[in-house]
């Protein structure tokens, strides 16, 4: 509830992701959060907080695709953990490369559409992804992608009310400087009466 109320509030999309990313690490344990979209065939971190709100470079920020990509196909919060000793994931080499010991993806919908996935990792135990956990966490989920939604419109609509305003300035100088018919002389009283 907290949280909730917390990431409603900011209304800054930036802002808004950092928020997002923090907390999600503050209710599952994570050591790194991320936020991941996708195109075609291509995965793109998008943002990344590690604990104590440090930012990560999302160019050089590595995740499982494997985790991620397993997370778009069911359309569902996947909670990983003991990844070292699971066989099914023995030949990932994201997984090793990161020493990842346990993850969680969460798919992020908008309109019931996939628009992203959270994902969060650990390379100790302790992230907190049990059975009672994980619906809070796709609450958060769902509640983070409404408050992004909200977000992104609200700056849409600033950023229009200033093309707007200075649209409407241009118009008023153009009328102002427009004495009559613009190139237009004429002072005789017949002029004047045509302008």
């Amino acid at each position: 509830l907290e949280v909730s109320r917390r990431i409603s509030t900011i209304l800054d999309p930036d802002a808004l992701l950092e928020a997002i990313l923090d907390s999600a690490i503050q209710l599952t344990g994570a050591s790194r959060a991320l936020l991941l979209s996708h195109t075609g065939e291509k995965w793109r971190v998008l943002l990344g907080r590690g604990s104590g709100h440090a930012s990560l470079d999302p160019e050089t920020s590595r995740v499982s695709e494997t985790l991620a990509r397993r997370c778009l196909d069911e359309d569902r919060a996947i909670p990983y953990d003991n990844l070292t000793t699971r066989a099914e994931f023995q030949d990932v080499r994201s997984i090793r490369a990161l020493s990842l010991y346990a993850a969680v993806c969460v798919p992020l919908r908008e309109r019931g559409e996939i628009k992203g996935v959270l994902y969060l990792d650990s390379s100790r135990p302790g992230l907190r992804t049990s059975t009672r956990e994980l619906p809070l966490l796709e609450a958060f989920a769902a509640q983070a992608t409404v408050s992004l939604g909200n977000a992104g419109l609200l700056k849409r609509s600033e950023e229009t009310r200033i093309l707007l305003e200075r649209e409407n300035r241009g118009l008023r100088r153009e009328a102002r400087s427009a004495s009559g018919f613009g190139e237009i002389l004429g002072r005789s009283p017949s002029m004047q009466e045509v302008f």
